[in-house]
């Protein structure tokens, strides 16, 4: 025979598993008429939970504060989706399309969606986070951004005094043929001694992936590539061809093929990116000013009370 509960208890365990209102049911903001769940909060903290330590979590004040830091990004992102939909500004197919491609390139078949199932997300609902990420940014730089202009005597002045930033350093474009073995390599080197074509040598002998462009490395400066590489291009001639090169990557041979001198970009070329620069630089003011402006003439509300007893 089962033991006999006190009727008291029982009634009291059936009240009290009555009023645990389910996550998506608990509501901890409202931005206008839209309400942002509490299952909303913890899907958005699985998704981020390695950026913040046990010892955070664990701390009553400090679990309050990332609770209450990803609710406010909640809150800001369905405020700027909002004025993005007041505005028709959306996305254009092409738009959409350079999302994804930008999301999955990269990745093996089936390497995204493993990653992603460890993070608790489905593809599609992954996608559809970045592409609203993408409009908001659309809407931004609308709204604040395009609309920062300097004046073209701001412009001269802030070229004037930064000069250095508006220089291109000297390049060379160079060719190169790497093997694992320096047999090989010093081989091949004797095919190019005899005057074989370095580029078709370097499509059928060279193991990088770069083979396939004739092993052209493009235009190179000073610390983009690594130091061997640079020792070995720097000192080359146009047209000389190096010895055999070790480095931890293999054996190389480099052929240098063009020399670009360094030059000081006048102010007409530089301007459209000093534009960008100095819109940058006022954009942060800007952008603050304006989302100000938004939560002040729009209607949100925080239930804080309801936000400390939400479980992460």
């Amino acid at each position: 025979m089962l033991p006999t509960v006190p009727l008291f208890w029982f009634l009291l365990a059936l009240l009290l598993s009555s009023c645990t209102t389910p996550p998506d049911q608990v509501v901890l903001a409202k931005v206008g008429r839209e309400k942002i769940p509490a299952a909303e909060l913890q899907r958005i903290f699985s998704e981020q939970a390695d950026l913040y330590g046990e010892d955070l979590l664990s701390d009553p004040e400090g679990n309050f504060a990332v609770k209450k830091k990803l609710l406010n990004s909640l809150v800001e992102k369905r405020l700027l989706l909002q004025i993005a939909h007041e505005k028709k500004i959306s996305l254009t197919p092409e738009e959409e399309q350079s999302v994804v491609k930008r999301l999955t390139s990269g990745y093996n078949s089936g390497e995204l969606e493993k990653i992603l199932e460890g993070k608790k997300i489905l593809f599609d609902e992954w996608v559809g986070q970045q592409k609203e990420k993408r409009l908001i940014e659309k809407l931004i730089d609308q709204e604040v951004y395009s609309k920062i202009q300097p004046p073209p005597g701001e412009i001269e002045d802030h070229y004037k005094k930064n000069r250095h930033l508006y220089r291109e350093p000297d390049r060379i474009r160079c060719r190169h043929i790497v093997t694992g073995k320096e047999e090989k390599a010093r081989t091949i080197l004797s095919l190019l001694n005899k005057g074989e074509n370095f580029a078709a040598v370097a499509k059928k002998y060279s193991e990088s992936p770069d083979r396939e462009n004739g092993g052209d490395l493009g235009f190179l400066a000073r610390g983009e590539y690594p130091a061997v590489f640079e020792q070995a291009c720097f000192t080359l001639a146009t047209g000389q061809t190096s010895d055999v090169v070790p480095s931890p990557y293999g054996f190389h041979i480099f052929r240098v093929v063009d020399k670009r001198p360094g030059r000081q970009i006048p102010l007409k070329e530089a301007a459209p990116q000093i534009v960008e620069r100095l819109r940058g630089q006022k954009g942060k003011m800007s952008l603050k000013e304006w989302l100000d402006q938004l939560h002040r003439n729009h209607k949100i509300t925080i239930d804080e009370e309801a936000l400390k007893e939400v479980v992460l």
